[in-house]
This record gives structure tokens, C-alpha cells and sequence, in this order.
């Protein structure tokens, strides 16, 4: 009964079913022997030790069985799997099938020795061979695992049949699973093809993943070429704000003059449209000052801090601005951009202040729409911080339908008002739409009344 050591076949779990070989401890003939097992049935294993080791040197294989699991279970000593796997050993070649048997899971689990499944194999293989009942289930489960050995549930079955007719309980067990067909093994074949199969669809899922983003980034660098050669023959906008001492108005928090009776700034924004620098056209939008509470816009002093769009002189760009809309088309747009008053609009106070607060947490709170009614007749007033918000929300298309000449219209007034915040979403608006695209909205500013 030699196992038929073949190619190690590594597993991640050991088996929880080996069991460690107790040496039995009886009586013997010799007297000494004895001595040392009174004394350690009494607990006195300090004692034994001092008993016994004359004995091992001596070579008697009880003795030295004795002295391996001291050490091994740590009594009266500190407890050394390295010293009880050398006691093992020892004895194990001298013949005892227990130790040959402790030998074996230590080299099977790698306890004070490194790891060794195949050697682990041939002792219990040894140990069989005297007709140890233990030896004869470790290496059964060692057959049946595939384990230091090639896999072989017929013979695993014929040393759980051996084992259990000696009365080996987990022999019975193990015969009795494999027999009824239920064994680890099937299982372990099913769970095996189960990760095959994931692993193929998890293959097959990357790599059409991996086709995918090799055609978009084909696309993508299609078009970025495209682009590329298309501002080749394009203008360029680029946007620059000129500094200045004056403060912005806060957007969404308080204004100026809010709690301290101050000035507040307007919230009609001026814009013009003027020739040429050289071969370079310019749009000026210049910022409104702040005027009292109650003074008309017309009375108010011009602004002097413009929000300049320079195009690069290597491309000409022309703004032809369409004649003025007659009032009844006026009219007309501005109902279609006005939504219908909510019932939170109606509510709303005159203040402009508590107004953008309500619109600021209908927004946050995903009302858009209501958020639209509220932050519309702000804007069409002039108020920066209003226009920047209504930007955002037909550049979103959020409560309105998605309008991006509107956005760039409403963020070019914001912007000329003192919203650095516009400004930023200005330039990057302005940097993703063509020059036709920013010559419609160009036009649209100028009908809109916004620029005037």
C-alpha cells in the first residue's frame, strides 16, 4: 500500500480533517520508562524530561515519542515544534508508525519544518504499511484531495474502507460521502467549472471592453484631428479679464450694502460692440457701477472696467449684430423664455436678496423649475448673480430647454455686471462652440436688450 508519488499538485487549504498521532501512554517493562510515566500522569514533566532523556540517548523510541510531545504541546517546557519534529523524526526512523505518522502532518502543515506534502505522503505511507488505522485515513484524504499525491478517489476509498474496518470513525465518514457520490471532490469539479465559465465571460467582457475604448480613443483622436485642422481655418476666442479694485458681488450670499444701508450694485448690465485693433476685432463689455437705492439705470455713472474677448490677429472674425426685432417679437421671445410663475413665485418677497436665497434652495433641492420662476425676473432685471444661475441652467438644459446661445448671453451680461464666476463660464463656454456657433450667439445677445 506505497502511495504513487507524482507532480505535486499545490492547494490553498490544508486538510482540516488529518489528525496528529498521541503517543500512548502505558505501562512498559522497563522501570525506568515507568518512573517517567508516573511521573508525568502526575504532572511533574520536569521530572519526566530528567527521567526520560537518558532513555532516548540511548535510543529507546518510547522515550523519545515521550519527549517529542512535551515539546510539541509545550509541558514544563517552552513549547518547540522544531525540537518535537526532530524527536519525530528520530524515532519515526526507528520504526514507530505513531511517530511516523506526526512526522508526516508536520511535514504536511509545515509545523517546525517547511512544508512538504510529497515526503509527507511517504511516511504516512510507512505507517500504513504497519497497519496504523490513522495513517491509513491521513493518506486516503490525501488521495482523495489530490494532495503530495495525483488524485485518486478509487484508492482513497480503499484506504477508508481498510481504516474504518480497524474502527476509524472519520474513515467511515469519508467512505460514506464518496460512496453516496456526495464527496468534496464533486463539488470542488463544479465549483472549478463554475470559475471557468466566469473566467471565460470575465475574458470575454474585457476584451470587448478593451475593443470598445481602443474605437473610442480611434474616435476620439479622429476628431481631435478634425478639430485641430478645423481651427486650423477657424477663429479662436480667447478671454482675458482686465483687473480691477472694485469687489464682485457675491452670488448666492450677500450683497453689498445688504445689512449696512449702503449702495447696492446695479443690476442692469451695458455692453458695446466696438471696431477694430489694429487687424484684431474686440467686444468690450463693461461693468455697470453701483447706484442708490431707487436711482434709474439712465442715471446712474457708466462703468469703466471692460471684460475684453480678444480674437487672434492671425483670424478675422466679424460680428454683423441683427437690426433691432420689432417690440411685438421682443415680446414674444421674452414669454417664450419666461416659464409660467409657480406658486412659490407669487409668494416671493420684492427683496432681491430673499429672492435669490428662495432661488438657491429650490435649486439645491432640484426644483428647477421653480428656481426658473424666481431667478427669470432677476435677470431680466440685470442682476448678476440671477443671470449667472439662469446661465447654468439653459447651459444644463435644468427647469428650461437646453439653450446654449441664451447661456452665453446670460453669462456675458453676468460677467459685464462683475461676476467672475460668469466670466470663467464664459471663457469656457465661448472655447467649445464654433465661430458660427459664437457669432449666433453673438446675435442673440444683441436682440436679447441685454447689451444695450
Amino acid at each position: 500500500m506505497r502511495p504513487r508519488l507524482l507532480k505535486f499538485t499545490a492547494t490553498a487549504a490544508l486538510i482540516g480533517g488529518l489528525v496528529f498521532a498521541v503517543t500512548p501512554v502505558v505501562a512498559q517493562d522497563a522501570e525506568g520508562f515507568a518512573a517517567g510515566v508516573a511521573a508525568y500522569e502526575s504532572g511533574k514533566y520536569d521530572e519526566a524530561i530528567t527521567t526520560w532523556e537518558p532513555l532516548a540517548e540511548k535510543g529507546d523510541v518510547n522515550a523519545i515519542n515521550m519527549l517529542a510531545q512535551i515539546y510539541r504541546l509545550g509541558l514544563g517546557v517552552q513549547q518547540d515544534d522544531s525540537k518535537a519534529f526532530e524527536l519525530y523524526d528520530q524515532a519515526a526512523k526507528l520504526g514507530s508508525p505513531e511517530a511516523q505518522v506526526n512526522v508526516a502532518f508536520q511535514l504536511l502543515t509545515g509545523k517546525g519544518v517547511d512544508r512538504n506534502p510529497e515526503t509527507a505522503a511517504s511516511w504516512f505511507a510507512k505507517a500504513a504499511d504497519q497497519g496504523n488505522a490513522l495513517a491509513q485515513y491521513n493518506l486516503g484524504l490525501m488521495y482523495e484531495k489530490g494532495i503530495g499525491v495525483d488524485q485518486d478517489q478509487e484508492f482513497a476509498a480503499d484506504l477508508y474502507r481498510i481504516a474504518a474496518g480497524k474502527g476509524q470513525k472519520r474513515a467511515v465518514a469519508r467512505l460514506e460521502a464518496l460512496e453516496a457520490g456526495i464527496g468534496e471532490n464533486l463539488e470542488r469539479e463544479q465549483s472549478k467549472a463554475a470559475r471557468a465559465a466566469a473566467e471565460a465571460a470575465e475574458k470575454a467582457d474585457a476584451a470587448a471592453e478593451a475593443k470598445a475604448k481602443a474605437e473610442a480613443e480611434e474616435k476620439a483622436a479622429q476628431l481631435a484631428e478634425a478639430e485641430k485642422k478645423k481651427a486650423a481655418n477657424n477663429p479662436v476666442l480667447s478671454i482675458k479679464k482686465i483687473d480691477s479694485d472694485n469687489s464682485s458681488p457675491l452670488e448666492f450670499e450677500k450683497l453689498n450694502g445688504e445689512d449696512n444701508g449702503e449702495a447696492t450694485p446695479s443690476y442692469t448690465s451695458s455692453a458695446e460692440e466696438s471696431g477694430v485693433n489694429g487687424d484684431r476685432p474686440i467686444i468690450n463689455v463693461t461693468r455697470t457701477p453701483a447706484r442708490k437705492p431707487g436711482q434709474k439705470v439712465a442715471d446712474a455713472p457708466k462703468g469703466n472696467e471692460p471684460l475684453v474677448i480678444n480674437i487672434p490677429e492671425k483670424v478675422k472674425i466679424t460680428y454683423a449684430p441683427p437690426p433691432p426685432a420689432p417690440e411685438v417679437v421682443r415680446k414674444k421671445v421674452a414669454s417664450k423664455a419666461s416659464p409660467k410663475t409657480s406658486a412659490s413665485s407669487r409668494r416671493a418677497p420684492g427683496d432681491p436678496i430673499a429672492r435669490m436665497k428662495m432661488a438657491e434652495r429650490a435649486y439645491r433641492d432640484g426644483r428647477f423649475d421653480e428656481a426658473t420662476a424666481l431667478l427669470m425676473p432677476l435677470a431680466n432685471a440685470g442682476m448678476p448673480a440671477a443671470q449667472f444661475w439662469m446661465g447654468r441652467l439653459y447651459n444644463r438644459g435644468e427647469g428650461v430647454v437646453l439653450n446654449r446661445s441664451e447661456a452665453y448671453s446670460l453669462w456675458r451680461s453676468a460677467a459685464a455686471g462683475g461676476s467672475e464666476r460668469a466670466a470663467t463660464a464664459l471663457a469656457n463656454l465661448a472655447a467649445r462652440l464654433s465661430a458660427e456657433e459664437i457669432s449666433i450667439a453673438e446675435q442673440r445677445h444683441a436682440a436679447s436688450g441685454r447689451a444695450r
